[in-house]
């Protein structure tokens, strides 16, 4: 009989030997060993007895520590989660002899799809509130706690009650309970639709396991030798369309001359496809990237030609993409139209039509996007007196669907893709939108003419950036801007770049920051993605 228990809801940060102190205070008694996995919310605990256990399993579930309830049951071989081994990377071992090969690849693209969607958003509104907010405000702690004691170093250099004290002073906001997270926090928003959802899918071309062409994810590790490509036939967040467009691209390279791509040397010919589709206007797309370095160029002509006869009846706008370099193209590379007339896709938000080409940035999920949007609208709290600056617009999606919802002055995107650029300034002609302008500059150049004075009554910012986050330019532009009172951010990586940004955003004056500090008001979370461990965060920082 086992004395062992597994234990979630603990501190993943907490050390066994953190966890053994803290069950001390709480009187769990018996406890001989504790396995902790650095970074987990889990644990192992092993008892001396089956009195201890039995008593510390009564003890344990509902217990909180730290402001999160604890829940235990008896440890079986399979109760713990997966070690960062073979299984994060798709892979299941068969044997110690056996090479490792991919699991299904519905668990490794969608690992959430087993569990009810109501659950799905319970388990992400209580990541988001530990692994961001929680962990956002420690390391503000942290920052302020750190500048008072070098000031409190360095307080014989100064006179009594400084500027540079003042700035290490800590917020009211901060000042709460250690384990308490300051910031207000709205309900968790889902998505209307929860399989099939996907706008835009990037396909990767290659051999599966038994050496056949195939279109679909990666899955598997390059050092054991075991990358492949998947079939996303059993993907619930596809769409039919696109399945159907990669059963047919398999078919086309299985009489295709020219091989896939190989990373490992640079060989072969079909990298990539990327699609887009608009259940909406029922219009797509899709760019076929190639390379052509090691491809003669007759062969490389009847293949194109081809490929327009086998994928051009199942799509709007056909293009392919060379690209010789070694990782990815960037959003303004050139592509080329081989099949279609107008070169881009037409998507609709709130009525408003928006023109959309390939290297464009748009939200994945249509209709969860509409209610970001709105949560967006909700914590701007526009007047007909703002003036709306959005940054890193993109097509301007964001901008022109919050001037439909409220009334602004004037709205002022701000993008550096050229093309994305244009269509946002198409995409405001062409749905009247009169008090709008677009500026095709680095973010903080703009800014830095409003803080001159180019700008009049009350401003409020959104940004909306990739994963990796703001630039450190564009940060210290935001806070050193001082007619914006009020910041929305929009984050796809809550945990990472989102929780380093506010850091920058929210932090203690200095030279290079002599803005002051913004104040989070309110954070809500939107789910985009169902069925994935994915989350956006849409927090609203405020100042005097």
């Amino acid at each position: 009989e086992t004395l062992k228990l597994h234990v979630i809801g603990v501190d993943k940060y907490a050390s066994a030997k953190k966890l053994t102190k803290s069950m001390e205070k709480h009187n769990v008694e018996g406890i001989k060993h504790i396995k902790k996995i650095p970074k987990f919310d889990w644990a192992v605990f092993s008892f001396e007895n089956v009195a201890a256990r039995d008593a510390a399993l009564a003890k344990l579930n509902g217990l909180e520590v730290g402001g999160w309830p604890m829940k235990a049951k008896l440890h079986t071989a399979n109760a713990a989660a997966p070690k960062r081994t073979a299984s994060e990377a798709g892979l299941q071992e068969d044997g110690p002899l056996e090479r490792k090969v991919p699991r299904n690849i519905t668990g490794v693209v969608t690992p959430l799809h087993a569990m009810p969607y109501p659950e799905q958003l319970a388990h992400k509104f209580r990541s988001m509130e530990r692994e961001c907010l929680l962990k956002a405000t420690r390391r503000l702690r942290g920052v302020y706690k750190k500048r008072q004691v070098f000031y409190k170093k360095t307080a014989g250099d100064r006179p009594e009650s400084s500027e540079s004290d003042k700035r290490a002073e800590m917020p009211d906001w901060l000042t709460k309970p250690k384990n308490e997270a300051p910031i207000k926090t709205g309900e968790i928003r889902g998505s209307p639709s929860q399989e099939g959802y996907r706008n835009k899918c990037d396909f990767t071309i290659g051999l599966d396991l038994g050496g056949v062409p195939r279109v679909g994810f990666c899955v598997g590790r390059e050092k054991d030798g075991s990358v492949s490509v998947a079939t996303i036939s059993e993907c619930l967040h596809v769409p039919h369309a696109m399945k159907a467009l990669c059963v047919a691209m398999e078919a086309f390279l299985a009489a295709s001359p020219l091989a896939p791509y190989k990373q490992g040397d640079h060989s072969g010919c079909w990298r990539g496809l990327m699609c887009r589709r608009s259940e909406r206007t029922n219009e797509s797309m899709a760019v076929v990237l190639v390379a052509t370095s090691t491809v003669e160029s007759a062969a490389w002509v009847q293949e194109k030609a081809r490929l327009a006869d086998s994928l051009g009846p199942l799509v709007s706008e056909l293009f392919v993409q060379v690209y010789n370099g070694v990782s990815a193209p960037e959003p303004d590379d050139p592509v080329e139209l081989i099949k279609g007339s107008q070169g881009y896709v037409t998507e609709t938000l709130f009525g408003l039509k928006f023109r959309i080409v390939p290297g464009a940035f748009f939200q994945t999920n249509t209709a969860a996007c509409e209610v970001l949007y709105r949560v967006v609208t909700e914590l701007a709290q526009a007047t007909e007196e703002t003036t709306l600056l959005d940054v890193c617009c993109g097509t301007g999606s964001i901008g022109l669907c919050v001037a439909s919802m409220t009334p602004v002055k004037q709205v002022i995107g701000v993008e550096m893709c050229a093309g994305a650029l244009e269509c946002a300034k198409l995409n405001a002609e062409a749905n009247g939108v009169k008090n709008v302008k677009f500026v095709c500059s680095r973010a903080e150049l703009v800014m830095q003419g409003l803080l001159n004075g180019q700008a009049a009554g009350p401003m409020v910012a959104i940004v909306d950036p990739p994963r990796s986050g703001l630039h450190r330019d564009v940060l210290a532009s935001l806070r050193n801007c001082l007619p914006i009172k009020r910041l929305i951010y929009v984050s796809c990586n809550p945990t990472g770049s989102l929780v380093a940004d506010l850091e920058t955003l929210c932090g203690p004056r200095s030279k290079t920051l002599p803005g002051p500090c913004f104040v989070p008001s309110m954070a809500v979370p939107v789910d985009l993605f169902p069925s994935t461990d994915h989350c956006e965060m849409v927090i609203a920082l405020e100042r005097d």
